[in-house]
């Protein structure tokens, strides 16, 4: 049985003690898995992340409709300030009627200076602050893609390595070369897929799939019948760590070390034990995950 990320408070009273150690109380009703975080994998909200995303896109049309009053209506370019002081040339058309004194003249002449400068200095920095903004706004996109994508990834390809009964510290690393972010048109949802050494999508290879994309659990079984990945699965059902030792399908000695499913899904526990097991000149086994039943607290 994998651990949930996130449980409901009911979710959470109906676990075992044992269970109920590896989760910390979120907020409201909410309670999480606690994961350390080890060699850059991690637990993470892709919820956050997504809203984070959807706010930084959100600025960036936000400054560009503060533009808009610059734009040309028909062309949609900045108006030049050149323009602008065309435009304000009408108001010195004023000074041919002979019924404005020269002192008139001149004041709307300083008006229509301050005006131009004005208009000119508020077109700078605005134009500034937008292309900074932007600069600033694509960096963050950037590294919330990256974290959104490492996220998505490792999630999957942790719970799609547990299922299958491989060792995720060995597994986990050669998933993560064959596997991409992408976002679906239809849903705008980011999603996982399996690519080629070209980046092409991968399809699926099982009987009557069609044009269905290959997913990570598919890709995981085709490492364990991969000879050279084999041995980073236990064959016999039981959660091993992957190094070799024993022959597939051989039993593990009376001296050999033994884990709870449970303690194994902790990285520092699982390190130490297997550091033991190896020591002692012994086999780490890694019991079977318990029947959702015998689970329930």
């Amino acid at each position: 049985m994998s651990l949930k990320a996130r449980l409901t408070a009911d979710e959470f009273e109906s676990l075992s003690d044992e269970v109920k150690k590896h989760y910390v109380k979120g907020d409201g009703d909410v309670y999480q898995l606690s994961v350390d975080a080890v060699g850059g994998l991690q637990l993470a909200d892709v919820g956050k992340l997504q809203k984070a995303l959807s706010a930084e896109r959100t600025k960036v049309k936000d400054l560009g409709t503060q533009l808009q009053p610059y734009r040309d209506p028909e062309s949609g370019d900045l108006i030049d300030a050149e323009a602008a002081r065309d435009a304000m040339s009408r108001i010195a058309e004023i000074g041919d009627d002979a019924t404005v004194d020269e002192k008139v003249q001149q004041t709307l002449a300083v008006k229509e200076k301050q005006l131009q400068d004005k208009f000119k200095g508020e077109q700078t920095q605005l134009v500034k602050k937008y292309e900074d903004a932007q600069k600033s706004l694509d960096e963050q996109n950037k590294q919330l893609l990256t974290q959104l994508q490492q996220s998505l990834v490792d999630q999957a390809a942790v719970k799609a390595i547990a299922d299958a009964q491989g060792s995720v510290e060995l597994l986990l690393p050669i998933v993560r070369t064959s596997a991409r972010m992408v976002k679906d048109d239809s849903t705008g949802q980011f999603t996982v897929r399996i690519v080629d050494d070209q980046g092409t999508e991968r399809l699926s290879q099982k009987a009557g799939t069609g044009t269905e994309p290959m997913q990570i659990a598919e890709f995981v079984e085709r490492l364990r019948e991969d000879e050279r990945y084999g041995r980073a699965f236990n064959a016999d059902g039981t959660s091993g760590s992957g190094a070799s030792g024993e022959s597939a399908g051989s039993k593990p000695s009376s001296r050999a070390h033994t884990l709870s499913y449970v303690d194994a899904q902790d990285p520092v526990k699982y390190r130490n034990a297997k550091a033991a097991a190896e020591k002692a000149g012994t086999t780490l086994t890694v019991q079977a995950p318990p029947n959702s039943g015998m689970a329930q607290g």
